[in-house]
């Protein structure tokens, strides 16, 4: 197995090629964030469960708000 594929749960599903690599694959959390990077959502790595995208992408959303309601120079 490769060493990339050793280590906590947020190590291990950060590298889903890898995974994909040796027939498994990585959480459904985890492709979707995979998915959002590729079309440019900036998202970190570590995020293979639910709770984790969830609270990340309402922090997106509300900064994105914040930026859009803000006075503009």
């Amino acid at each position: 197995m490769d060493s990339s594929c050793a280590g906590t749960p947020s190590e291990v599903f950060a590298h889903g090629e890898g995974l994909r690599a040796i027939g498994l694959d990585v959480p459904a959390p985890q492709k979707l964030a995979d998915e959002l990077r590729v079309a440019g959502v900036e998202l970190p790595s570590k995020l293979y469960d639910v709770k984790a995208l969830a609270d990340e992408l309402a922090g997106a959303y509300r900064a994105a708000v914040e930026a859009s309601e803000a006075p503009h120079a």
